[in-house]
């Protein structure tokens, strides 16, 4: 035991159920995993017995909670680093045209250089919806600018953009899903396309650097291990290849990003630059299943009005968009599978949208039988699937995963869209009841896991509500179980990923007698500032420890 290293937990209670003091942790801070989990008299002797023969306990950390670190499902982590890069402004609480305008052209007089690009971002269009890009001229002159809705579905983009834009599209071999009309409105690809010019003005090591500081930052709010849902351009992909490489011989534990999912396209361009990445270590082309997926659209958002219904929307008499054709689908699958993917994820909101996404996963589940292989599919969202019941044992028998996130419980606000549907949005109780795995994101709207959690289990109707026991286990262990990692558990043998926090945090998540579901926005920082210290592979990673 000459050299062993022991971190000791004595939680007064734990998300697994383990209350009244009677249960202690012990990590082994050398090699990452917990060593020793069980009756706190016990650990404390076989803990004794290691230091008598050697060992050394280096730290004892008493708390009120003890939890696994949490498992962000369905996050943009790679996308939100740009926004920050870019110094993208929020546009969160504007009541009018005016207001948008002022933050707009504050913005742009802080930035270097004349024709910087400007982002802004949360843009809430069921209280502004008028605005254009001739406001976005005013305020910003003749720059790319681009305004992003609440959903990143959607957006206005500047006279400049516009222009850029429509160059774009021209060079494409297909039209662009979505629309960009005269008033310069962006929906689905049009708002991809907008990205990704603007983002065309940071560097690699800007995004990486970006990127580095994201990730420590989702640190503080409990969770150690994400899933990144397409970045919107190859390049974030690279940059957080480079990043990985250094990640681990600099820090000592694993990269944070687990699974990165690919649309087609960009699958396509990491097929063209395999040898150079691989040349240069970043990735290896024969293990490609472990952690890269492919992401398929089927429809887009409620907040951009083009979730793919079958009841048209309340105020405009229009029933959204798919996104994808089933022949494309089929193709990127095929293509997917060619170079060893094995792991696909579908996004989809409306009902008709989740028609598509369940006639994917039944191609998927065809292509992948007819090839011999084992392969995943993940349904992400899932935001209005009707008939209930159907659809849920249709994809339970498919071998489906859900991802969805609580935190669209706030999709309530598109009742001006959507009428009295805003009451079936979010089966949870369903799902669950289901036997679905499950797990939970948050698509970065709120960027807080906890909040999500807060959100499921304080919904006001009882359909959409979700248990404490079941947010925990879809936050954390689900993840982990879904890619055959051991984490996500209090148990020896685990990777000691621990959240330790306090007692108030699991009694704050807890199911109300009577919930409203009106929801602070605040609750999330309130959540969040109960966590004392957080570990990835037992390693301190917040509060950040000096070097």
């Amino acid at each position: 035991m000459l050299g062993d290293e022991y971190i000791l937990f004595n939680p007064e209670i734990t998300s697994e159920g383990h209350s009244g003091g009677g249960f202690s942790l012990v990590v082994d801070a050398v090699s990452g995993l917990i060593v020793k989990a069980g009756a706190r008299a016990e650990v404390g002797e076989w803990l004794k017995s290691r230091i008598a023969e050697g060992g050394l306990l280096i730290d004892e950390i008493n708390c009120g909670a003890l939890l696994p670190g949490l498992t962000e499902g369905h996050n943009h982590v790679m996308l939100y680093s740009v926004f920050e890069t870019l110094k993208a402004v929020t546009m969160l609480g504007c009541a009018d045209k005016e207001e948008a305008k002022k933050r707009l052209k504050t913005t742009a007089s802080k930035l270097k250089t004349p024709d910087a690009a400007v982002l802004a971002i949360a843009f809430d269009t069921s209280k502004v919806y008028d605005f254009s890009s001739e406001d976005i001229d005013e305020a910003v002159g003749e720059r790319p600018a681009l305004v992003m809705d609440i959903s990143l579905h959607s957006g206005i983009v500047s006279s400049y953009l516009m222009k850029k834009i429509s160059e774009v599209a021209k060079k494409m071999d297909r039209p662009l899903f979505g629309k960009m009309t005269e008033r310069g409105e962006i929906t689905e690809e049009y708002t991809l396309k907008a990205l990704e010019i603007v983002e065309s003005g940071c560097t690699e090591e800007e995004i990486a650097l970006g990127l580095e500081k994201k990730l420590f930052a989702s640190f503080a709010k409990g969770v150690t291990t994400m899933h990144d849902l397409m970045p919107t351009t190859a390049s974030l992909f690279v940059a957080a290849l480079k990043l990985k490489k250094r990640w681990e011989s600099e820090y000592g534990f694993e990269f944070p990003i687990r699974m990165f999912y690919l649309s087609g396209f960009h699958l396509d361009d990491l097929k063209e630059r395999m040898p150079e990445l691989e040349s240069e270590g970043l990735i290896d082309a024969g293990k490609l299943a472990a952690t890269v997926g492919l992401k398929l659209f089927a429809d887009g958002s409620f907040g951009a009005h083009t979730a793919k219904v079958t009841t048209p929307y309340v105020d405009t008499g229009a029933d959204g968009i798919y996104f994808l054709d089933p022949e494309q689908m089929e193709r990127e699958m095929t293509n997917a599978l060619d170079m060893g993917v094995r792991q696909t994820a579908v996004h989809c909101i409306g009902d008709a949208g989740i028609a598509r996404a369940v006639a994917a996963a039944k191609k998927w589940a065809a292509l992948s039988k007819s090839r011999g292989v084992e392969t995943k599919l993940r349904i992400e969202h899932i935001q209005m699937p009707l008939p209930v019941e159907p659809v849920l044992n249709e994809l339970r028998d498919l071998g489906a995963t859900l991802c969805i996130q609580p935190n669209f419980l706030l999709d309530y606000n598109y009742a001006d869209r959507l009428g009295e549907r805003v009451k079936v949005m979010c089966p949870h109780e369903a799902m669950f009841a289901s036997g679905i795995p499950i797990i939970l994101g948050t698509d970065g709207m709120p960027d807080s896991l906890l909040y999500a959690m807060y959100m499921g289990t304080h919904a006001a109707l009882p359909s959409q509500r979700i248990s404490l026991k079941d947010a925990f286990f879809a936050a954390g262990p689900a993840a982990a179980i879904y890619e055959n990692d051991d984490r996500g558990f209090l148990r020896e043998g685990q990777k000691a990923d621990l959240i330790a926090a306090d007692k108030s945090l699991i009694n704050e998540l807890a199911v109300p007698e009577n919930p409203d579901g009106k929801y602070d926005f605040m609750k999330m920082f309130e959540l969040e500032g109960a966590i004392k210290k957080v570990f990835k592979n037992g390693k301190q990673v917040y509060p950040k420890k000096k070097s």
